[in-house]
């Protein structure tokens, strides 16, 4: 009998180079202070956070195309986000105070051929979500489409 693991038909099994995105970022001046820190979620902290890499829609959130940030900031911070190549897909971002719709900070599209946007602004001490979406292509994803 043979049996095919998720390993071998996922995303795994096309070694993709593309990485997931954190469930949860924590901006805090204590980031050896674990009380916040408890959480299942894939979780980044410390005071100035950086993440740069090519990342991909999870497995898990395709059929949304939508993938939910939560951000907890405790000091006043400039803030940036921007998408740059995406695969096949055009990708928006959002960012808004946990429990609201209105937008926190403007989401700019960049000029030109290729899809990107782009947030920039300062935000104060509060709870927010950074949201990535995206409609779903006609025909699917690529595997690897980041």
């Amino acid at each position: 009998e043979e049996r095919l693991t998720p390993f071998e038909v996922g995303p795994a099994a096309w070694l993709c180079e593309s990485s997931r995105l954190p469930g949860r970022i924590v901006q805090t001046s204590r980031p050896w202070a674990t009380d916040k820190l408890q959480s299942q979620d894939q979780l980044v902290a410390g005071r100035s956070i950086w993440i740069r890499d090519r990342f991909g829609f999870p497995p898990d959130e395709t059929a949304d195309m939508e993938h939910r940030i939560e951000m907890e900031v405790s000091d006043a911070s400039v803030f940036r986000a921007t998408t740059h190549h995406s695969d096949g897909v055009d990708v928006y971002i959002a960012l808004t105070r946990k429990g609201e719709t209105d937008r926190a900070c403007k989401t700019l599209k960049h000029p030109g051929p290729v899809p990107r946007q782009t947030i920039f602004c300062v935000l104060q001490p509060g709870l927010y979500v950074l949201t990535f979406f995206a409609d779903y292509p006609l025909g699917g994803l690529h595997p690897c489409s980041d």
